[in-house]
């Protein structure tokens, strides 16, 4: 999974995983974010635009993210769910760590 960098805006960073986040595609996405954490963002957004599906290991990275963005006062925004993701995210409560935007 190649994960794309949209962009850096001071300290915050857009990224988008381009594809679902699934376990069969998950060790490239879980490294590249470990590395965009290590750098310390303020912010990290993750666009789901063109995303159908997020399952429980991938609900877990994005977990893992937050608790290492926390520990230095970081946040995450999630833009662009929708669907199936978007109800995931609600039915799991994840609405209460994280910022999403839905418009």
């Amino acid at each position: 999974m190649n994960m794309s960098i949209i962009k850096k805006e001071g300290d915050k960073v857009f990224i988008n995983p381009g594809q679902d986040v699934v376990t069969p595609v998950i060790k490239d996405f879980q490294r590249e974010l470990q590395e965009i954490v290590a750098e310390k963002p303020a912010e990290l957004v993750i666009d789901l635009e063109g995303v159908g599906l997020v399952d429980s290991t991938g609900l877990g990275l994005f977990i893992a993210a937050y608790n290492s963005l926390k520990q230095h006062q970081g946040t995450i925004t999630i833009i662009n769910a929708r669907g199936n993701v978007l109800d995931v995210l609600l039915m799991t409560h994840l609405n209460r760590i994280f910022n999403i935007v839905t418009d």
